[in-house]
């Protein structure tokens, strides 16, 4: 067996996921456990925990435990040498008389794909099985992985996408459940409503029991960026039907009911709304478990019965969606920013580049339109190598453009460094994510990534957009007065609402994501009365100068969108 630690040393938390449980949360992980499931009838229960770090998750399990009529049989996997001596020195101090079987060795390698079909007519009932699994497996992201790594784990897991560590790590903690055992797991809330989460939303749902799910939100239980949720599940009737979820953020909307720590508020289903010692309001939703259209290749969602009456209500209105009409993209990522943007081209000792063009960023953002000081406020030009007049990605030839060749010649060596963009069979000085080039000149509605509130915009110039903001076009053919009304209706606050029921998906500080799987669904109404004056307003806006005007209209607008759809 190879015991090479893979993504797990002590000092690099980023790199290898490693984070260890907070006592608090450990203990409400191991309540609501032992309360989705526990088999009294056992006479030997058997424990799993994968990712053991210092033991905290194990020993939360254990007091909750005591007393249980039936040995306790307990395996620990972790590739960390020095966190598995850190676990055994806690497990030991508080039960000297409990039995761990530490094993450093990468749990992955016991439960992945190829070994399981390696021989055809191994028996799945030979693995090693366990009643119950508790975990805070490795957070660890494509990007730190490595490609070649997330390939490797993607193919043995049959997972798709950027893939996240904690993925395979619960298609492996489903295979050593024994029929009727129950895990519950500490991952990152990026799954339930990401692109990137689809691949294991459909495992989870074809092959497990989901009894609970806990959105823990922006609750800051980490020190990482990582906003943590909590699965508990069964071996037992996959489906998701009735799985219980609940949420937490944090909300400065309402009166708060009463002070208390989270876990306080989280255990008392008659709290909503609460304030925390260190003075922050949360804001508590329960419900069941939702897909849009059904479907787990879509965001899983709170499902409430006002949540479900008024989506019914929006649906009934509905024509289409923003992307039945229109093209969302992520703006231009070089993977070289250094290079290919700068904010001192003019200071180059050889000369100014050619083909430099305007870059819009999130620091343009503003409602309806651009920066009224659009000009003054694009302190950075791209260097963009492609032939603008092309509807297809077309590199140019250096030859062609003197300055630009000294300048990219200079950085050879770090540019030719991207292997990944080399082995695609591009040139060497390429942009990474340079969309068709001729797109840029179109009529677009460009938007922030990350903001708190909706914040689409029109821009007429021509200009290239960061990596940090996504971009629409309508199709071709489409009315183009439907490029006004969905102006509109992302920037209301209906879409707000439709948002944060259809994509619990905040981030700190009550920020919101605008990608592209959350802004394709946005609902488009049937033409009629309302939806004309909208268009109209809208034009009446983009024409208009005087801040107060504009904010009536916009006023006026938020009005008119409801209507458009019933509410």
């Amino acid at each position: 067996m190879d015991n090479t630690p893979r993504y797990s040393t002590v000092n690099f938390v980023k790199e290898t996921g490693e984070t260890y449980t907070p006592a608090g949360l450990a203990d409400f992980v191991a309540e609501r456990l032992i309360a989705c499931k526990l088999n009294s009838q056992k006479k030997v229960l058997k424990i799993l925990e994968p990712a053991v770090g210092d033991g905290v998750l194990l020993l939360s399990l254990l007091r909750r435990l005591k007393g249980y009529p039936a040995d306790l049989d307990i395996v620990a996997y972790d590739t960390n040498p020095e966190s598995i001596e850190k676990a055994k020195k806690n497990i030991s101090k508080s039960f000297p008389k409990v039995q761990v079987s530490f094993r450093h060795e990468d749990f992955l390698l016991q439960y992945d794909e190829s070994s399981r079909h390696t021989d055809p007519f191994e028996r799945q009932e030979d693995k090693e099985k366990f009643d119950l699994i508790i975990a805070n497996p490795p957070y660890v992201r494509t990007q730190i992985l490595g490609a070649e790594k997330a390939r490797e784990i993607a193919l043995k897991f049959n997972l798709k996408g950027r893939i996240d560590l904690f993925q395979p790590f619960l298609i492996a903690m489903t295979d050593a459940l024994r029929e009727g055992g129950s895990m519950g797991a500490i991952v990152s809330n990026r799954f339930l409503t990401t692109r990137a989460g689809t691949s294991i939303r459909s495992y989870l749902n074809d092959h497990l029991r989901l009894d609970e799910l806990w959105d823990l939100g922006d609750t800051k239980l980490f020190e990482a960026a990582v906003l943590p949720a909590l699965i508990f599940a069964s071996k037992s009737d996959p489906g998701v039907a009735k799985a219980k979820f609940t949420s937490i953020y944090e909300s400065e909307e309402g009166v708060s009911e009463v002070t208390c720590d989270i876990f306080s508020a989280l255990k008392n289903s008659e709290i909503s709304r609460f304030e925390s010692s260190n003075g922050k309001r949360y804001a508590i939703t329960r419900g069941v478990l939702g897909q849009i259209n059904g479907s787990s290749n879509e965001p899983w969602a709170i499902s409430t019965v006002q949540n479900t009456e008024w989506l019914a209500s929006i649906n009934a209105k509905t024509e289409c969606t923003f992307g039945d009409i229109s093209k969302i993209r992520v703006g231009v990522k070089s993977t070289a920013d250094k290079v290919f943007l700068k904010k001192d081209w003019d200071d180059l000792a050889d000369g100014k580049p050619e083909l430099l063009h305007p870059l819009i960023t999130r620091k343009n953002a503003t409602r309806f339109g651009l920066n009224a000081e659009f000009s003054e406020s694009v302190t950075r030009e791209i260097l963009y190598p492609y032939d603008m007049s092309s509807s297809v990605r077309k590199v140019v030839e250096l030859d062609d453009y003197p300055n630009m060749k000294a300048y990219l010649l200079s950085h050879k060596e770090a540019l030719s460094s991207r292997k990944y963009l080399i082995e695609a069979g591009r040139k060497w000085y390429e942009i990474w994510v340079p969309h068709a080039p001729s797109g840029w000149k179109e009529r677009k509605i460009v938007f922030p990534d990350i903001s708190e509130k909706p914040m689409f915009w029109v821009d007429d110039s021509g200009s290239i957009v960061s990596g940090e903001c996504y971009w629409l076009v309508l199709n071709e053919g489409e009315n183009p007065d439907l490029f006004f009304l969905i102006l509109a209706i992302a920037n209301s606050r209906f879409i707000e609402k439709f948002y944060d029921i259809s994509f619990p998906n905040k981030l700190y500080s009550g920020k919101r994501r605008f990608i592209t799987q959350y802004v394709k669904n946005f609902p488009v109404p049937f033409e009629s009365t309302y939806s004309r004056k909208v268009v109209e307003l809208v034009k009446e806006l983009l024409d208009t100068v005087d801040l107060h005007k504009r904010s009536d209209l916009e006023q006026k607008l938020d009005i008119l969108v409801n209507r458009c759809f019933g509410v």
